[in-house]
Parts: C-alpha cells; structure tokens; sequence
C-alpha cells in the first residue's frame, strides 16, 4: 500500500515539475510578445465553442422532452375530455327528474302498469 502511494506521489511531483518547467520556457520563448494573447484568445475560441456545443446539444434534448411531453399531455386531455362527455349530466333531463319526483307526475312512456282504480302507475 504505501508502495502505491508513493508511487502516485512520485508522478504528481514529476507533473509538477514538468508544468513549471513548460511554463518557464514558455515565458522565456514569449516574454514581452503579443503572442501569449493570442494563444489564449485561441484557447478561449476553442472552449467557447466546446461549451455551445454542449448547451445546443442540451437545449435541443430539453426540446425534444417538451415536445413527447406536450403530446402525451395532449393525449391524456383528449382522453379526459372524451370521458368528461361521455359522463357529463343532461342537465334539462336531470331538472325534469326533480320536477316530476316533486310534483308525483310521471312521462307517458313510464306509465306502464295500471292500478286497481284503473290509473296508470310508473
């Protein structure tokens, strides 16, 4: 175990090392040029580029989940409204019911049966 770790902390002090080393000469190759500016407007152009790829590629994934999202939503509406009317109340027949149950009159088409004083009965 503490062979690996001094291995990993081998490799990290070389990294280091090289780092500091690469920036060094590059400071000695570059001092007092416009050239570091132009490196890191490169770089910048680069990143810049590499992140609007990234958030077009999500924006347009966000787009599509909008878009199945908004047509199985419109699926359910379609199915709850079909339901709702398939169930919806007739409100001038419910409104005649409460009529004739407060009144004791009957339709015609009810009176089927005939009562023993020869009126018609539901």
């Amino acid at each position: 175990m503490a062979a690996v770790g001094g291995r990993l902390r081998r490799m990290a002090g070389s990294f280091h090392y090289k780092k500091w080393v690469l920036f060094y000469r590059y400071q000695q190759t570059f001092h007092n040029t416009s050239t570091p500016l132009f490196h890191i407007a490169v770089a910048m152009t680069f990143v810049g580029m590499f992140n609007e790829s990234r958030r077009r590629n999500a924006s347009l994934e966000a787009a599509a989940y909008r878009s199945r999202r908004e047509k199985v939503m419109d699926s359910l509406n379609r199915g709850w409204m079909a339901e709702r009317e398939q169930q919806s109340l007739d409100i001038d027949e419910l409104e005649a019911a409460v009529y004739r149950s407060r009144t004791s009159t009957w339709p015609k088409d009810l009176m089927t049966t005939t009562s023993k004083d020869g009126e018609e009965m539901p």
